[in-house]
């Protein structure tokens, strides 16, 4: 993991990524894929040969063998890149497959023989592996080798007619072995099989009693597919990443510069509802790609799962972008001579290209392994620092956590933590403890009371904590949002005073932001600060504030100036929340639990050397708490994909266990990827943020994906209990009632924070560039905005 963490593309890989690119850009436009598409030619022959000559067909082979010895991640780098301009190459079958077998599996001879030419771009390669019934459908395999000789036939063999070597899987007296076939000899026949994407050609191959010679050990050509159908998967994930990538800048570039009721299309909401919707299941994708990346060259024992996942989500982006690109660009999308057809075709081709979708949901399945899972030991990838945080933290929970608390808290649902004793004493009773050992507040600067721990041990110390950390929800605003917005705000004398407090739990704290009429409107706000010398008067009323009805301190955003702008016109303050002037009230929620509170305020008086920032600039205050909270929601919001696993595992259903019944495999193969991707994305922000870059708009996805993520788990969770689903009860034997709980939590987490519209509009605007939405109350003083809808 923590190696993982380190991984970005070194600066000779920027390089080579930026010269691929601008050769492709130069050499592989979009008529020579039309050309391909339409059977003028059969490959981009002169693109193939110029791909040789720069090395790329020879990435992540040796020097010695004929290739260009970088490794598995410039080939990834590479793979990318023909995906974004769809070329009509053929990657898959000779540069992921027959190449990383032969150079494998291959003699001496073979290898020889064969790696040199193939990186020359002289000799083209396949595998030859499938054979399908009346059906259509993959059966056993019936070609057969005898005395050296192979007869049989092969089924959507990539780029079957153009390969001049054929490595073909057939029966022998050992088993199912793989052999090399020339494919340009007589006895072989290839017919190319109308396809979806005809830029990406598949043949049926018959071999009449044909020479064959073995590759590898005689018997074991099943798993030397299975192994190198794993490994192609990763570079296939990133061909089709990069595919993704150029269906979203088309669609936004499209959405840019159409016009439609006078303005560009992309400053509609239902547009750009879309294009974010694109924007988040690439970065999922993304991450899980560049996880898989990172395993397949550190030789890591989770590429298997890695490889799966990566395969998955990479197909879910690229279907997912290349359809709303045709979407987004309406009819026009759906023309021959339009381009978005063609990105749809390739993202379906490469989805299917190497093994159905439900061979990688039993595979992940299968292997599957959450982030936060930890073993006995520390992780082999972990440097001896972060290994030796891990035992230290490790030992010290095992004497010290609240072990008589982990079965109550295991069984809590989301946002209902019941302890049957006062739990916020026992969460300040845990807090304290961690506290005193230095176990508290670990990424915060030393000189506040931290570690400056690194985003390793920091998520090490999260692995660890486990089901404890739940403990710590009371805290998470104050510690995770409102503590690192008063390292830059607050004077020196009252950091010092007031964060040793806040680390202990002593004081918890809470965000002061949202009101009845400003909720995803932030700046709306009407809350009034007015000023009489050093003292300022506060009256007005917040709503949904977290753990209000427990906090001792709060970070108010108030409007000091309703002459300005909307924007100008506010001022952030640190509150006493028991001082006189504040009255808070419990807000029943739909789920019955009271996390969120009213708070109004009654000519409450703060000294103005409790102001933070300066006078209107309270805007940008409020900025800096919500990048602080993106990148906590990042690692601490839940998904209930765990409790899901956990359910599953011991479930039985009337076909038998439910890790075998393959409509629960399919869900639990969508539900991890999706939370993997997502730990994965928050890892490379927590490397960035280790580098002092606050996390942007981007982290938005998060909450995106992970709230609607939690209410598709709970309410699926119920589906599988069937009747049962409807019991809510703690004794109950629906998993006591924990999916119950989280699915109706769910809506509020949807909302909170910036409700899953208001993010996709963030995303958009900031990230994506549309156009931002017509403001009627834009640039006029605040007191001059319409309050209410004309009659």
């Amino acid at each position: 993991m923590s190696s993982f963490l380190q991984f970005e593309y070194s600066e000779e890989q920027l390089m080579l990524q930026e010269m691929v690119r601008k050769y492709l850009a130069a050499e592989c436009n979009i008529e020579q894929v039309r050309d391909v598409l339409e059977g003028r030619k059969s490959y981009a022959t002169e693109l193939w040969s110029g791909l040789a000559e720069m090395g790329c067909l020879g990435a992540a082979i040796s020097e010695e063998e004929g290739g260009s010895g970088f490794g598995y991640v410039e080939l990834c780098i590479i793979a990318e890149e023909l995906g974004r301009v769809l070329a009509p190459v053929p990657s898959v079958s000779s540069l992921y497959l027959f190449a990383e077998i032969i150079k494998d599996h291959g003699s001496v001879e073979q290898r020889a023989a064969l790696l040199s030419p193939l990186c020359q771009g002289k000799l083209i390669g396949s595998l030859a592996h499938l054979e399908l019934d009346t059906n259509g459908r993959g059966k056993s395999i019936q070609a057969t080798c005898d005395g050296g000789k192979l007869s049989g036939s092969k089924d959507l063999v990539a780029d079957g007619s153009l390969a001049d070597r054929l490595l073909v899987l057939a029966r022998d007296e050992a088993g199912e072995s793989l052999y090399l076939v020339n494919a340009r000899q007589k006895g072989v026949s290839a017919e190319d099989m109308a396809s979806i994407d005809p830029t990406r050609r598949v043949a049926r191959i018959r071999f009449a009693d044909v020479p064959a010679e073995l590759v590898g050990q005689r018997g074991s050509g099943a798993s030397i597919v299975e192994d190198a159908i794993e490994h192609a998967a990763i570079f296939n994930a990133c061909e089709q990443i990069g595919g993704a990538e150029r269906a979203l800048e088309l669609a936004c570039e499209y959405a840019s510069e159409r016009m439609a009721f006078g303005r560009p299309i992309g400053s509609f909401q239902a547009v750009k509802q879309l294009l974010a919707d694109m924007y988040a299941e690439l970065a999922i994708g993304k991450a899980n790609c560049r996880y898989a990346t990172w395993a397949l060259d550190s030789s890591n024992g989770d590429i298997k799962p890695a490889a799966a996942r990566a395969q998955l989500s990479a197909a879910k982006a690229f279907g997912l972008c290349s359809q709303d690109n045709i979407q987004v660009h309406g009819g026009t999308g759906f023309m021959w001579d339009s381009d978005p057809h063609l990105f749809y075709r390739r993202a379906r081709q490469l989805g299917s290209s190497l093994a159905p979708k439900s061979h990688w949901e039993n595979l992940l399945v299968t292997n599957i392994g959450l982030p936060e899972t930890h073993s006995s030991g520390p992780a082999h990838d972990e440097s001896k620092d972060d290994q030796a945080f891990r035992m230290a933290a490790r030992d010290w929970l095992k004497d010290n956590a609240p072990w008589h608390l982990k079965e109550r808290i295991e069984q809590s649902s989301v946002g209902a933590l019941d302890l049957g004793e006062d739990k916020i004493a026992a969460a300040k009773g845990w807090q304290k403890k961690k506290f005193e050992a230095g176990w508290a507040c670990l990424h915060w600067p030393k000189e506040f009371g931290g570690r400056a721990a690194s985003p390793a041990q920091r998520i090490i110390w999260h692995q660890e904590e486990g089901a404890f950390a739940k403990l710590g929800n009371l805290f998470h605003n104050g510690q995770t949002m409102g503590a690192p917005t008063l390292m830059d705000y607050a004077s020196e004398d009252r950091k010092a005073e007031m964060l040793p407090k806040i680390a202990s739990g002593e004081l918890v704290g809470c965000q002061l932001f949202s009101e009845p009429a400003a909720g995803s409107d932030l700046a709306g706000l009407r809350t009034r600060a007015e000023r009489d010398g050093d003292v300022w008067t506060i009256n007005g009323q917040k709503i949904w504030t977290s753990y209000g009805t427990d906090a001792d301190w709060g970070i108010l955003i108030a409007r000091s100036d309703f002459d300005v702008a909307k924007h100008k016109g506010l001022t952030a303050f640190l509150v006493d929340m028991h001082a006189d002037g504040i009255e808070t009230l419990p807000i029943r929620q739909m789920n019955e639990q009271s996390g969120f509170a009213e708070v109004y305020f009654t000519d409450l008086k703060i000294s103005d050397d409790r102001r933070l920032g300066d006078v209107g600039e309270g805007w940008k205050v409020a900025l800096t708490m919500l990048s602080h909270e993106r990148l906590a929601i990042g690692l601490e919001m839940p998904t209930g994909f765990e409790e899901l696993l956990d359910y599953c595992k011991s479930l039985e259903t009337d076909s038998g266990p439910a890790l075998q019944n393959p409509h629960i495999v399919a869900n639990l193969a969508g539900f991890e990827t999706r939370a993997t991707g997502l730990h994965n994305f928050m890892l490379g922000s927590m490397a960035q943020f280790a580098k002092g870059i606050l996390p942007g708009p981007e982290n938005s996805i998060v909450k995106l994906a992970a709230g609607r993520m939690m209410q598709e788990i709970a309410g699926f969770a119920m589906d599988i209990q069937e009747e049962a689903g409807v019991l809510a009860g703690a004794d109950e034997h629906s998993y006591a009632g924990r999916f119950q709980g989280m699915w109706l939590r769910a809506p509020a987490t949807r909302i909170e924070g910036g409700s899953d519209q208001i993010l996709r509009n963030i995303i958009a605007e900031r990230v994506l560039g549309m156009p931002p939405d017509l403001r009627a109350d834009k640039d006029i003083a605040f007191r001059d905005i319409a309050t209410a809808a004309a009659s």
